[in-house]
């Protein structure tokens, strides 16, 4: 079952290596089902693949045994084991494969690469002029800074990437792409609880902060509202001795809580 495991886990693996990559395949079993016969199946399964011999190798290592193998392949010895009464650890096998370069390929032809892939993707994921208005409206109204590079979009969030030339995420299962910015609703955006970490005093224009043992704060944290002055209006930065921890809404002397509810103390 494991051997199963780890071959599905090379097989997704060797999809996003680009060509010329390496791949170092590792366990901590001594388990030749999982070891020499694992990358002996890949390898002949995926002839674009070739075992390299690692350029230091420690007086404790080992070579992989080409006798465990199911068809005695000699480049098997490329491979490496790590023995329990050789240093410490538990017992590891480690194997190094490298990806065949695409050079030859004929480059006037056009090879679509993860890079410019999610290129064309990204391109679908730009959010819209009104969607940039209502972001750019919260931040005059309430930031001392505008986030603004790299914007994207993912259903009505908004989010800044990382960095413009990110690698492709196609295939892989994320949490977020980037900062999350916060919700674009009907006609207005909502901040993230994200946004709040980020920002400190200086970044908004509003901010209110509490002591750590205050009952204001523990209030605020169980999700209630709180009593303030009039001098706030709309959104709030609450902070607890000068750190961020989330948004409020003010109205009418009350701080509306916006602490996301699955952080909320009960």
């Amino acid at each position: 079952m494991c051997a199963a495991r780890q071959m599905d886990i090379l097989e997704d693996a060797q999809k996003m290596l680009a060509p010329g990559g390496i791949l170092v395949y590792s366990t901590c079993t001594f388990s030749p089902e999982e070891n020499e016969q694992v990358i002996e199946k890949f390898l002949k399964k995926y002839s674009d693949f070739e075992l390299v011999e690692s350029p230091m190798i420690h007086p404790a290592f080992n070579r992989g045994t080409i006798q465990w193998t199911n068809n005695q392949e000699a480049h098997i010895n490329r491979t490496i084991r790590l023995w329990p009464h050789k240093l410490k650890g538990e017992g590891h096998f480690i194997a190094i494969m490298k990806k065949a370069n695409k050079a030859d390929i004929d480059k006037h032809e056009f090879v679509p690469t993860a890079k410019s892939l999610f290129a064309e993707k990204i391109k679908k994921l730009i959010p819209t002029k009104e969607d940039i208005k209502y972001y750019l409206e919260f931040c005059e109204q309430y930031l001392n800074i505008v986030p603004s590079e790299n914007l994207i979009k993912f259903g009505q969030q908004l989010y800044i990437l990382p960095s413009a030339d990110i690698a492709g995420l196609d295939g892989l299962r994320i949490v977020r792409p980037g900062l999350h910015l916060g919700t674009l609703m009907k006609k207005r955006f909502e901040p993230s609880h994200a946004l709040a970490l980020f920002l400190g005093a200086q970044d908004v224009k509003q901010s209110i902060s509490f002591g750590a043992s205050s009952p204001a704060i523990e209030a605020y944290l169980k999700g209630d509202t709180i009593s303030i002055s009039n001098d706030y209006r709309g959104w709030v930065l609450v902070m607890v001795e000068g750190y961020s921890l989330g948004w409020a809404k003010a109205s009418n002397g009350m701080l509306k809580n916006h602490y996301p509810k699955g952080l909320r103390w009960h």
